[in-house]
């Protein structure tokens, strides 16, 4: 289906992700669109493409917007090269210099090359290639037409490349009638179209799972596991536990940045198509800067404070929702900073960029959270905190209080049912057979000679992260929530990650699928208990 409509530039650019970043949006004033419609509220389209014209309505850029199966997607933008000459589609060449392309009308082909960033299919890697050959339905003439008639307005084709720029896949899109205008179709020709083809955008999905299985199990293709995603890249929608987890992130990492010792600046992002960018400067008193083996100022004179200009600047950018439900998981925030964005086994795997000084940052963050910690007063969660504050009485208090009593059950389920989720698994095998063959053969003896042949050899990175130990302090996340949120949030924070962890325990690690399990409980105990008074009225009849 196609969508042709106009939208402010401005608003347009601003809904979209980073991709379009350094484009002027003034110089798009129309968007055509190519892609599948809603039906029945539902949507899914493995690709769709956005023309963008200016204001006399020539082509100038478009825009090829991936989705994979995950609910991720990635924009790429393509701005319209005029150095670059076209083509038409039948007498196309796939090599994007432009010697190797035949003279044609630079302004009726649109062609662009760039490289592939993003997991969309689990038989191909993220490294590669796409060349973008269209045709701009604006300017149609019959002599472009692929499959002749002259009815070719919209006319694609996407090429993937593998990284020796070996062809791996040819796809493309042609329209094979005219145009259809919906303000000149009648009430009966709509009807006709709709049962025609309303059933087309709902298959979508179960016809990649039918060949995906097809070429897994018949084929016997190589599966890659999924890699996280990068900055440019839009991660999947988040849960509702997630969302519970994000607000309380955020709060967490402001109280963290705020006993900073030293003058920085930390760009904030969190994981969402729509995220808004936050900045936290940290100001540390003049005594808390200056070492206190160096001699004191002469001047009486305060310091100048640090401007946020000079202070070094730090990036915080959660890249996926999956952070704020794996950082609930660790023990500690040293070990979910050093799987999530360190990630010392691969890169695929992070789920949080930090730029080139993540390092840095992490011992920030590290020093900040032990400050916190020892600056904190004792919360009142706990009988050994009450009791300090106010006395024994209140301890008793505590425990007969069904209210208190609880919060301490919820408290005590937290802890004990919370495990350090499982590591990434890049650039290991995707299915889990294959990935616990190459775990085993990682371990044999045979292997071990060659790691220990070279004594210089630094030791492996999955080494140097140690998940703590169970019976650590308690989780930051948890104490900074008991301290400082109110009855209502603490509930809420609560009820979410006993939610996450009861699905990783019971349900594969989907919420979702937990909440069928309750439904389905719900339904049994309902119809036992229905057959119970069924049965107690036949007694009570006898």
């Amino acid at each position: 289906m196609v969508e042709a409509r106009y939208e402010p530039p401005t608003a347009w650019f601003s809904s979209r992700s980073s991709s379009v970043q350094g484009a002027d949006p003034e110089e798009y004033a129309y968007a055509y669109l190519v892609t599948s419609p809603r039906v029945f509220n539902y949507k899914f389209s493995p690709a769709s493409f956005w023309y963008l014209y200016s204001v006399d309505r020539k082509l100038k850029a478009m825009i090829a917007e991936v989705n994979n199966t995950f609910d991720e997607r990635r924009l790429y933008f393509l701005p319209f090269n005029m150095n670059q000459p076209g083509e038409t589609i039948r007498e196309k060449n796939d090599d994007c210099s432009p010697h190797s392309s035949r003279a044609n009308d630079p302004g009726r082909i649109f062609k662009h090359c760039w490289s592939k960033d993003f997991h969309v299919s689990p038989f191909a890697s993220r490294k590669g290639g796409y060349t973008l050959l269209a045709q701009d339905p604006l300017r149609w003439s019959p002599s472009d037409s692929v499959r002749g008639g002259g009815s070719t307005v919209v006319d694609i084709e996407a090429t993937l490349s593998s990284s020796k720029n070996r062809k791996k896949l040819i796809a493309r899109l042609w329209s094979t009638t005219e145009p259809l205008d919906p303000a000149l179709m009648s009430y009966l020709d709509q009807t006709r179209f709709i049962c025609s083809w309303w059933w087309v955008g709902l298959m979508t999905f179960p016809r990649i799972l039918f060949e995906a299985l097809s070429l897994s199990f018949r084929r016997k293709l190589h599966i890659w596991y999924r890699p996280e995603v990068k900055p440019t890249t839009i991660g999947r929608t988040a849960t509702t536990e997630e969302i519970i987890l994000s607000s309380i992130f955020h709060k967490y990492l402001e109280h963290l940045i705020y006993h900073v010792q030293t003058p920085v600046t930390i760009q904030y992002t969190p994981a969402g198509p729509m995220s808004q960018q936050w900045t936290f400067h940290s100001f540390p008193n003049f005594k808390d800067t200056v070492n206190s083996k160096s001699p004191a100022p002469t001047s009486t004179e305060a310091p100048d404070p640090v401007s946020p200009v000079t202070a070094p600047t730090y990036e915080f950018h959660v890249l996926t929702p999956a952070f704020y439900s794996r950082l609930a998981s660790f023990y500690s925030l040293k070990d979910a900073l050093a799987s999530e964005m360190l990630a010392p086994e691969a890169e695929e795997n992070r789920t949080v960029y930090a730029a080139s000084k993540k390092e840095e940052l992490y011992h920030i963050l590290l020093e900040a959270e032990a400050k916190a910690e020892a600056l904190a007063p004792p919360h009142a969660c706990t009988p050994a905190a009450s009791k300090e504050k106010v006395g024994s009485l209140r301890r008793y208090h505590i425990w007969i209080n069904p209210a208190s009593l609880l919060d301490q059950l919820g408290w005590t389920l937290v802890k004990r049912l919370r495990r350090p989720p499982e590591r990434g698994m890049y650039p290991a095998p995707g299915l889990p057979r294959l990935r616990a063959t190459t775990q085993t053969q990682a371990k044999s003896p045979q292997a071990e000679p060659k790691a220990s042949s070279s004594p210089s050899s630094p030791p492996p990175e999955t080494t140097a992260f140690q998940i703590s130990s169970p019976n650590a302090p308690s989780h930051p996340l948890d104490s900074f929530v008991q301290r400082t949120c109110n009855p209502s949030s603490q509930s809420a924070y609560r009820r979410a990650v006993l939610r996450l962890f009861l699905a990783r325990h019971l349900a594969q690690g989907s919420v979702r699928l937990l909440r069928f399990y309750l439904i389905v409980v719900n339904l049994c105990f309902g119809v036992m208990g229905v057959w119970v008074a069924g049965r107690m009225k036949v007694e009570s009849e006898r």
